[in-house]
């Protein structure tokens, strides 16, 4: 939701139950120019039409960010250390950093010593937000070099690790979780072609649901423990009023349903009832389906009995 349409644009970003309000600097991320020392995949942001210092208050995070538009992902910079600038600077990224982040959510890159620019695909700007300060944190290479194998999903070794200071490995931490819930996000949109498993709803409002929740022991990130839903069935799958039997038929949950008439809550039971027993929309590749064994768990952590 925009609040002011004038630069420094002024939005309110909404994600489920979760809202920031941001004020964000942007320009165009354009090439670096001729130059005999910097490097040529260099490319850059002029910061122009606005007056120094940028304003930083509480009610507002405050971002100064580039956005490449082929690329399609933002460059961001740690806005403390540019509140005030001269005539006319410009802020660097390489465009193998904006490439990088355009396949896995987030890359970092080291432009001086104290200076760190995080690239992030656009949904992960709330992530990036929110933890803004901490990942502008990391300076000496091998600490960039952490974040990025996180972002990556790359194994980090313990040695590793120990190159980042305790207070910013909780970090590192974060940024594995957000890869984690990406990939599982892309591969099970992907293999389910962006459409409600229930209802083949798309719109681009569908979501990977887990099967079994990621923090049960059973739990994991395989595309067979997901499902695309859209919001509604989605949340009516997490609250037992659907649910997907292991031969992939819908049942509905009559008793929930009668239930909920009773409290005068009944209305669009007509369109659920109208699921039972038809099958869910199945990706084209056997290993992408949902596993029956996932699909009876699932059942039974949500109080199903068979």
């Amino acid at each position: 939701m925009v609040l002011n349409d004038q630069h420094p644009f002024l939005i309110t970003v909404i994600r489920r139950d979760d809202n920031i309000t941001l004020r964000v600097y942007v320009w165009n991320i354009t090439s670096g120019g001729p130059s005999t020392v910097r490097p040529k995949d260099e490319r850059r942001i002029q910061i122009t039409g606005v007056i120094a210092p940028l304003v930083v208050t509480s009610d507002a995070i405050t971002l100064l960010l580039g956005w490449h538009e082929e690329i399609g992902v933002f460059a961001g910079y740690d806005v403390m250390q540019h509140r005030t600038f001269g005539s006319s600077p410009s802020l660097q990224v390489r465009e193998r950093t904006l490439e990088e982040a355009a396949k896995t959510g987030l890359a970092a890159q080291q432009r001086t010593m104290a200076d760190v620019v995080v690239a992030f695909s656009p949904d992960e700007i709330m992530n990036y937000a929110s933890q803004r300060a901490q990942l502008h944190q990391f300076k000496r290479d091998s600490e960039v070099e952490v974040l990025e194998a996180a972002a990556s999903g790359k194994k980090i070794a313990d040695e590793d690790l120990d190159e980042v200071p305790t207070l910013r490995r909780q970090v590192v931490r974060t940024v594995q979780q957000w890869y984690r819930q990406r990939d599982f996000r892309v591969r099970v949109l992907t293999a389910y072609e962006r459409q409600c498993a229930i209802c083949n709803l798309q719109l681009d409002l569908v979501q990977a649901a887990h099967i079994i929740p990621v923090g049960h022991p059973k739990g994991n990130d395989l595309t067979s423990n997901g499902l695309c839903l859209c919001p509604l069935h989605h949340e009516g799958y997490d609250e037992s009023l659907v649910g997907v039997w292991p031969d992939y038929h819908v049942r509905v949950n009559d008793a929930r349903l009668n239930e909920l008439a009773a409290q005068g809550l009944g209305t669009g039971e007509i369109g659920l009832r109208a699921l039972q027993c038809t099958t869910i929309f199945l990706p084209r590749h056997d290993l992408d389906r949902p596993r029956p064994d996932y699909l009876e768990e699932g059942l039974r952590l949500r109080g199903w009995s068979f």
